[in-house]
């Protein structure tokens, strides 16, 4: 999609642009919702008074996994978007294994940016804050592939659930055909 105007970015309309983009452009999204091109670019015109309504937006993220929206309303709200990867992405012996091994990444990285001997001194410089920010993310990942293997324990998934992302419906356990 070619915006003809400038979008703020971090604004509403900039994260609704992305989400277009995101699922193949403003016809793709037209003709999956049965709607005009013209409806769904004003939608991420900030001149336009039309907006997506939410449930669209919700709708369009299941079904083409695209997550501006989400992405935007984790940052809204103080925090960021961290998709849960599959549940069958590790063993838990290995996630174990991976998720001691970056706590301590993490916490050495800290301890060795916070001494009074380093780079910044006792304040991280950016780019210490730069190397604890990545081993974070790192940690944060493969907390959620544990939390995603252990949600699928709890729940299994019901041959109608609808698979998130896709919109697709997950196949009945026990394999195909039954």
């Amino acid at each position: 999609m070619n915006a003809v105007k400038p979008r703020i970015s971090g604004s509403s309309h900039d994260a609704i642009r992305r989400l277009v983009a995101g699922c193949g452009g403003v016809e793709a999204v037209a003709d999956f919702l049965g709607k005009g091109a013209s409806t769904v670019y004003a939608w991420t015109n900030p001149d336009s008074p039309g907006e997506a309504p939410f449930a669209l937006i919700a709708t369009l993220t299941d079904h083409f996994g695209a997550t501006a929206c989400a992405e935007h309303l984790a940052l809204r709200a103080g925090g960021v978007f961290l998709p849960l990867p599959p549940a069958d992405s590790g063993a838990a012996e290995v996630l174990s294994a991976e998720v001691a091994d970056e706590v301590g990444g993490l916490l050495a990285d800290m301890i060795r940016s916070s001494a009074k001997g380093s780079e910044g001194g006792e304040a991280w410089t950016p780019r210490e804050a730069a190397r604890i920010l990545a081993d974070a993310d790192r940690l944060l990942h493969t907390v959620a592939e544990i939390r995603s293997l252990a949600a699928r324990v709890v729940t299994p998934p019901s041959a109608d659930a609808v698979v998130p992302f896709t919109g697709a419906r997950r196949p009945a356990q026990g394999g195909e055909g039954g």
